[in-house]
């Protein structure tokens, strides 16, 4: 993060910082973990953002954001695409990755940040019900574990008070299970 401004002058507090993180996982502002999923490597980009909780990033220390708008000068260094491909997992990895998924995106929930729960969840859910599953029983799990997602998915709409969101979330789940109560 190079630089971070109301649009004409420097926030007070800000130091400029190279930040290492796993993009998804909340570990920086809603605004860079949204931005970088979209950057290209060594690709410059300036961030207008007009909700200043959605900027406040205590590492490069705006952990307290009063701007009515922040712009963010952000530079994606780098990036390291480590995970297994989805496509190179067998089964039981790929019911361990979507798991694993869910648990992120429940933290995420938990700690308030809604919008990348929800991304999370789509993702997991879209990959998941992608997979034409071969054994029976993995395919009922993947199954269980999107309806999981679209449930949580839900509640983060509701959440947000993105009702329509919330249910077409549920009708993907009563579609397949007529009698899910919290659908």
């Amino acid at each position: 993060v190079d630089a971070a401004t109301n649009g004409n002058v420097a926030l007070e507090g800000f130091e400029a910082a190279v930040l290492n993180f796993v993009a998804g996982d909340g570990e920086v502002c809603d605004a860079l973990e949204c931005a970088v999923v979209h950057m290209k490597k060594g690709e410059r980009a300036s961030l207008k953002v007009r909700k200043p909780c959605l900027a406040a990033e205590s590492r490069i220390g705006l952990g307290n954001v009063s701007a009515e708008l922040v712009v963010l000068t952000v530079t994606l260094v780098d990036f390291n695409n480590s995970e297994q491909s989805l496509d190179e997992m067998t089964e039981p990895e790929l019911l361990e990755h979507g798991v694993a998924q869910k648990e992120s995106g429940k933290a995420l929930l938990k700690n308030g940040r809604l919008q990348l729960a929800v991304r999370r969840y789509s993702n997991t859910a879209g990959f998941m019900s992608s997979v034409n599953f071969i054994a029976q029983d993995h395919a009922v799990e993947a199954q269980e574990l999107c309806k999981q997602c679209e449930l949580n998915m839900a509640l983060c709409f509701l959440k947000l008070e993105q009702y329509s969101h919330a249910k077409a979330s549920c009708d993907t789940v009563v579609a397949d299970d007529q009698e899910n109560v919290k659908a």
